[in-house]
């Protein structure tokens, strides 16, 4: 078992299997198995014929599956799935929980980076008032007269070169 959850060969360098005859005996498989089932639900002594016709129905799309093992070799199926497959529950389903999971982590992270936003860009306001001359040297003279207005832009995190070494300069450093 691979440490991704997966069954199979590691994915480098793979190619993309064509599985429709696998999945047509599977298919043909389980249709057996589903014939069986229902004869042997309503099982009478004088189909016992029936019964071994449809046995040997199963055992032989059990042996063509058996045969066709080969052209699955490295696929790989992640053992949440078969987990899934095996609650009684259809692959798909799985699927739309992992999108839906997906979406629900990228909000809850888009709704962190606007509060860090928000949270610089409050930071940015209150330094420009109590430290009008330190914030317009760090954050150039452009960026703090935006912030003291309430402008709509986030101040830019990187200081401006020109404004520092005008302050610096003016001795006000």
């Amino acid at each position: 078992m691979a440490e991704n959850g997966a069954h199979g060969a590691e994915g480098e360098g793979a190619t993309k299997i064509d599985t429709t005859e696998v999945s047509k005996a599977i298919e043909q498989t389980l249709w057996e198995l589903h014939q069986l089932e229902l004869t042997l639900e309503s099982f009478k002594e004088e189909n016992q014929l029936l019964l071994l016709e449809r046995i040997n129905n199963v055992v032989k799309e059990l042996g063509r599956v058996y045969d066709l093992r080969g052209t699955c070799e490295g696929v790989q199926v992640p053992l949440d799935i078969l987990k899934c497959v095996d609650e009684g529950k259809r692959p798909s389903e799985y699927t739309e929980q992992c999108l839906a999971k997906c979406v629900e982590d990228a909000e809850a992270t888009n709704g962190k980076v606007h509060s860090l936003k928000m949270l610089l860009d409050e930071l940015h306001k209150r330094a420009a008032e109590e430290y009008p001359a330190e914030s317009a040297a760090f954050w150039g003279e452009s960026a703090v007269a935006k912030e003291a207005e309430g402008g709509a832009e986030p101040m830019d995190t990187a200081p401006a070169e020109a404004a520092s070494n005008d302050a610096n300069a003016a001795g006000q450093v």
